[in-house]
């Protein structure tokens, strides 16, 4: 439902640019939590809650007033919103971590973690 809408509002759009904003959203979403995963000891369950949902939304949003999708009438003057919506999503997943608090049993399993995706050897 929500892509037909979108599908709607884009009518007239270059689609180059619409790919653009695919990765965009892609990307603000999802490198965030990925990063931070993979280096991060403490990030947990509610980082990657706050980084995909903030990411998501700011990355939508400020597609929706840029001038992709407005024209002439934009209030964003960025095509490609990634330079803002990327670092929000990291603030996200960092508040989110923060405020979910710690889980000690997954920060002493990071040890093994981080040494099979780096080697992809599992040690148990």
């Amino acid at each position: 439902m929500l892509a037909i809408a979108l599908g709607i509002l884009a009518q007239g759009v270059n689609v180059a640019v619409l790919v653009i904003l695919a990765i965009c959203i892609a990307a603000s979403a999802s490198f965030p939590v990925l990063m931070l995963s993979l280096f991060w000891r403490r990030f947990n369950t509610g980082g990657v809650v706050g980084g995909m949902t903030v990411g998501l939304i700011s990355s939508v949003v400020l597609a929706m007033i840029g001038p992709a999708i407005r024209g002439a009438d934009a209030l964003w003057p960025l095509v490609n919103p990634t330079v803002v919506s990327l670092p929000l999503g990291f603030l996200g997943a960092y508040l989110g971590t923060v405020l979910d608090g710690r889980d000690m049993d997954n920060e002493k399993r990071f040890d093994a973690f981080l040494i099979q995706v780096h080697t992809g050897v599992t040690l148990e």
